[in-house]
């Protein structure tokens, strides 16, 4: 399956796009449902010009940075 390497807090793990949401696999891992989705957002990343960020923030006003995205 396609997945993308990212951190998510302090921790390297995988994103895995599914069919209805998306699963990052480490510590901790986090399970986001596109209905629980109110907005996403790509940011250019804070360290290179090389990566970028993915913002997630949810209908509970929950946000989600994944970090390091080639």
């Amino acid at each position: 399956s396609q997945c993308i390497t990212c951190a998510y807090k302090a921790s390297s793990g995988l994103l895995y796009p599914l069919e209805r949401g998306f699963i990052y696999v480490h510590k901790p891992p986090v399970h986001l449902r596109f209905e629980e989705i109110s907005c996403v957002n790509f940011a250019r990343g804070t360290t290179t010009t090389r990566s970028f960020d993915f913002e997630i923030e949810t209908k509970q006003n929950n946000q989600y940075t994944f970090s390091n995205i080639e």
